[in-house]
Parts: structure tokens; sequence; C-alpha cells
């Protein structure tokens, strides 16, 4: 089972990660109104270009975090759904819920999977 350190870890690094997007998001607004107001008062050819690559870079971080920000989401949440029915199973294993039939667990645990995106 999923100890809490281990899901205060996986949440936090989701957090950092939302900060970090948030942070290139308005670096790439900052540098957009930099490179227009350049081209507005028509800086030097080269410095434009330089300002153009930087714009470029800080556009092509956002994809990444993006991409880094999903897999730590999809981490996250196999970690949840995962301890969820672990929880279930134990759960249910000392309950009078035993009485219940086998295939209404089994439909349980299909939903949780189904609803959380786990099924093939």
């Amino acid at each position: 089972m999923a100890t809490v350190r281990n899901l205060k870890i996986k949440t936090n690094t989701c957090k950092r990660i939302v900060k970090e997007l948030q942070s290139y998001e308005k670096e790439v607004e900052r540098e957009a109104a930099k490179t227009a107001g350049m081209k507005e008062k028509g800086a030097d050819p080269y410095d434009l270009k330089q300002q153009e690559s930087v714009l470029a870079e800080s556009r092509m971080m956002i994809p990444d975090c993006r991409k880094r920000l999903e897999t730590s989401l999809a981490d996250l949440k196999g970690t949840l759904v995962f301890s969820f029915l672990k929880y279930l199973i134990h759960s249910i294993r000392g309950s009078q819920m035993l009485s219940l039939s086998p295939p209404f667990f089994l439909n349980v645990i299909i939903y949780v999977l189904a609803r959380f995106q786990y099924m093939p």
C-alpha cells in the first residue's frame, strides 16, 4: 500500500510542475511583449534575433513541462487507485459484506478501474 509519505511526494511533485508550467507561460508572455516592443522600436536585427531565440526557447519548455505533468499526474492517479482498491479489499475481508456475491466486488473493481481509465 502506498504510504502517506509516497503520496505526499507525488502530490508535491505535481504541485511543483504546475508552478513551473505557470512560470514558463508567464515568461513566454513577457518575452513576447518584449519582442514586439523591440520590433516596434526598430531594434538592431542581431538583438531582435537573439530575443526571438529566447522566446523560442521559452515556448519549447511548455510542451515538455506539460508532458512531465501528465506523467506525474498519471503516476499519482495510479497510486491512488491502487491504494483505494487495496483498502477496499482489506475493508471487505473482515466485514459482513463477504456474504455478497463475488461478481459484485468484481463489478466495483471494474467500475473503479474504468472510472480512472485503467481498463485496457
